[in-house]
This record gives structure tokens, C-alpha cells and sequence, in this order.
């Protein structure tokens, strides 16, 4: 049984799958360095959907890219894609806590 196609243009998982882990863009790719802090490419509020959306095709583990961009508008005073993605991994912790 198969998935149906994703809205981002990933291949849909099988229920046959043994590797359900996946990477998707968590920042903007932008094809000028003067867009970067105005990005068209991508906002923070877009990686909610793209999250459930790949979650919602059966893959447990997502790897998140583009860390390096979050700190830097942090570091820039926007906090927003850091927030979004702290909120992706708090509603989706699933490893048990650690004790000493």
C-alpha cells in the first residue's frame, strides 16, 4: 500500500519501507545573497505544514536543514525560525529522558 504523492514532490513511502528517515529544508534557498534577509524562497511559518506533511507519509525520523540560517537571524534578532523549529521538536520529542 502505497502513500499518495507529496505536495513537495517526494517520493511516497511504502509500508515495505525499512528506512523511514528523510531530511527536508527548514530555510530558504535563495539564488541572491541580497534576498536572504527577506527570503522568497521560504518563511518560518512554512515549516509546520512541510513537517506534517512528510510526517504524514510515514517517515518517524525528519532531519531538519538549515540550522546555520536560524542562528543567524537569531543572532540578527529574529527569533522566528528558531521558534518554529523549537516547537516542531517539543511537540515531537519521543526519545525517553535521560537519567543518571
Amino acid at each position: 500500500m502505497t502513500h499518495g504523492p507529496s505536495p513537495h514532490g517526494f517520493p511516497p513511502p511504502t509500508k515495505t519501507h525499512t528506512n523511514h528517515h528523510t531530511r527536508a529544508h527548514a530555510a530558504p534557498w535563495e539564488a541572491s545573497l541580497n534576498t536572504c534577509g527577506d527570503p522568497k524562497s521560504n518563511v518560518a511559518t512554512d515549516i509546520p505544514a512541510r513537517f506534517a506533511s512528510i510526517r504524514a507519509q510515514g517517515f518517524s525520523t525528519i532531519l531538519l536543514w538549515g540550522a546555520e540560517y536560524w542562528l543567524w537571524r537569531a543572532d540578527n534578532g529574529d527569533y522566528s525560525w528558531l521558534d518554529v523549529v523549537n516547537g516542531i521538536l517539543a511537540a515531537n520529542a519521543t526519545a525517553p529522558p535521560v537519567s543518571v
